[in-house]
């Protein structure tokens, strides 16, 4: 550090008259603070303007620069160096008191270290459908201080180096297409942050890993979007294959059930499939609520009026409920510990749709709409995990059953989104009597497996712990 006490003459006219200028002599002192609260003080001394003389560890006036210390990653500092050390977080100025009036220099901070992250998911699931061997992914990366840097991108697939050198302050984004997939490959896509002259600041990559698409897909449940949503408008809209990947971890469960026990009979019918009883169980249903009305379904009536509840209830047919409410996880749960599921969620964002609407007038409108995930949460049993932001990512829910509770409990994806409405073709949000059409708050429950755990001890239970 330099420090001087300049006379700002052209502020004081009685010594610019007198062609006069003042250099201060005399004592100073360093603060260094934290939090606004003084950490420690040194003493300095001006000569004419400028540093002479600066405190040593014995507390004398010593003729030497004044240097302050920033302890490094590759050794600590030495007790000289630490009487002038500056940490992250703390401060330091230079104040003189001269008679009656006090002058202090600007406030001096280490620059925060600057460093950059690629934005969620951290861990990307990409899908392959039947016949597709290419994805495109869209990647951002953000950089903390906002700052004029070069991101340089590495997609880890022996495509060329992207070098963007964005607007100060702004974020850099990618579209890469990963060409040639198959399941099983695994990429570690990187961005190194730079400075202009090219040095490296700071680095962040992320994993991408490939797997055969497991069927899934957001819109699977194709009734409920054509009757219990505002594409109802629209019966003939096509709603996009947008391919939804779940991966669960759960614990909390202990030992495997014997099969010749009355839980591993149960647990036989789990596996044998819910979605055929399911069936029964509603089919018997309506038959009683039909009597009670007394009204005759032919077999094709009850068949269409079956699937429609089944998929209004978001299982759809027996072998799509199979499908859909696997059997996560099965063992023993000792009463009064919990289960615990982890759910890690991907889903790509979800592209226009084009459909065919009236307007308040009752005059035909062509428009595209944009389904938007902003955020989802995993519930199981009666619990329900945090709420998380965006549509892919990491929860985890914690459910302790009160006793007397069921022995096979369901997981499910709640996910809330917008739908808003635009001219086809255009970006700008369609009016309906002046006012845009957006639609907020929407969710839309998606099963995700079943979890069977009987209280008890395995070792009591025929159980191989």
């Amino acid at each position: 550090v330099t420090p001087s006490m300049e006379h700002l003459q052209d502020r004081d006219p009685a010594w610019t008259d007198a062609g006069l200028t003042i250099r201060y002599s005399g004592p100073a002192e360093l603060v260094v603070q934290e939090e606004r609260k003084p950490v420690y003080t040194r003493k300095l001394s001006f000569e004419k303007g400028l540093l002479r003389a600066v405190e040593n560890p014995e507390g004398e006036l010593e003729q030497a620069p004044l240097r302050l210390y920033v302890a490094g990653n590759d050794r600590p500092l030495s007790e000289e160096e630490s009487f002038y050390e500056l940490r992250h977080g703390q401060s330091a100025f230079i104040q003189v008191e001269a008679g009656s009036r006090r002058f202090r220099s600007e406030t001096w901070r280490i620059p925060d270290a600057a460093e950059v992250s690629l934005q969620p998911p951290r861990q990307l699931i990409l899908e392959l459908q039947e016949g597709v061997d290419r994805v495109v992914h869209d990647f951002e990366a953000v950089a903390t201080p906002p700052g004029d840097y070069i991101y340089l991108w590495n997609l880890d697939d022996a495509s060329a180096l992207v070098e963007e050198r964005p607007d100060p302050g702004s974020h850099s984004r990618q579209s890469h297409l990963y060409t040639g997939l198959q399941p099983g490959d695994a990429f570690t896509p990187t961005v190194t942050l730079m400075d202009r002259r090219g040095r490296i600041l700071g680095e962040d990559s992320i994993s991408i890993t490939v797997i055969e698409g497991a069927g899934r897909h957001f819109f699977e449940n194709e009734v409920f979007w054509k009757t219990d949503t505002p594409f109802a408008n629209d019966p003939s809209v096509v709603f996009p294959e947008v391919p939804l990947h779940l991966e669960t971890e759960i614990t909390g469960l202990e030992g495997t059930i014997d099969p010749g026990s009355p839980e591993g009979r149960r647990l036989a019918e789990l596996r044998a499939g819910p979605g055929a009883k399911t069936e029964e169980v509603i089919k018997e249903r309506m038959h009683q609520e039909m009597a009670r009305r007394g009204i005759t379904l032919s077999d094709a009536q009850m068949n269409a009026a079956l699937q429609q509840a089944l998929a209004l209830a978001g299982t759809g047919t027996a072998e799509q409920m199979d499908r859909r409410m696997p059997l996560l996880a099965s063992g023993y749960r000792e009463p009064g510990t919990p289960v615990t599921v982890s759910l890690t969620l991907s889903l790509p964002a979800i592209p226009r749709i084009p459909l065919s609407m009236t307007d308040s007038r009752g005059d035909p409108v062509r428009l595209d709409a944009q389904v938007t995930v902003r955020g989802w949460f995993l519930t199981l049993g009666t619990a329900s995990g945090p709420r998380e932001s965006g549509n892919s990512g990491r929860t985890t829910v914690v459910w302790t059953p009160p006793k007397g509770a069921a022995d096979a409990f369901a997981a499910n994806l709640v996910m809330m989104y917008s739908l808003e409405f635009y001219t086809r073709g255009t970006r700008e949000l369609w009016l309906d009597g002046g006012s845009p059409v957006v639609y907020e708050n929407l969710s839309v429950s998606l099963p995700v497996g079943t979890v069977f755990c009987p209280p008890g001890d395995p070792s009591d239970r025929g159980g191989v712990p």
